[in-house]
């Protein structure tokens, strides 16, 4: 299994990640962050989402895809998966294939890539933000898709009530 990474290069208006291994909600926390990031800067249109070395995801992670992928979408700009290969079935499992343009393309290794997030057992962020990140995540699938509410009601109501304690 490859090392989990999550890279980021902003070019002019369009935000590059690319996906290494199998991210999971372990790492959903630093797409959070980019996605607030992405509320800061208006001049970014377009995200790509380079999926050539990943290995798979899971349910949070493509939650955090979705709001990526929403945010540009209410600016009118477009979000691809680039080379998604088996991905494109796990998104399209959760109703995502309507956010995305799939695309068997070079990723490139031009620019300045910052790496989000290492290791296959990163630091664990603290338990409030990882339940937000997870509960967040979850909440834009079930608004993504109604197929998704069924799928997903129970792990949102267990995130709130242990939110409200």
């Amino acid at each position: 299994m490859k090392k989990t990474k999550i890279l980021v290069n902003l070019e002019k208006t369009r935000y590059k990640v690319k996906m290494i291994g199998r991210p999971t909600f372990a790492v959903a926390g630093v797409l959070r962050k980019l996605a607030t990031r992405l509320d800061r800067d208006k001049s970014v249109t377009r995200i790509s989402i380079g999926m050539k070395d990943c290995e798979g995801m899971d349910s949070t992670i493509m939650g955090m895809l979705a709001t990526l992928a929403l945010k540009v979408r209410s600016r009118e700009g477009e979000s691809k998966v680039q080379n998604p290969g088996k991905n494109k079935q796990l998104l399209n499992g959760l109703g995502l294939g309507k956010l995305f343009q799939y695309v068997d393309e070079p990723e490139g290794e031009e620019g300045s890539w910052h790496e989000l997030q290492t290791g296959s057992a990163p630091p664990a962020p603290p338990v409030q933000e990882n339940a937000e990140t997870i509960l967040d995540a979850h909440k834009k699938l079930m608004e993504t898709h109604e197929d998704n509410v069924g799928k997903f009601r129970n792990v949102v109501d267990m995130l709130e009530k242990e939110l409200d304690k």
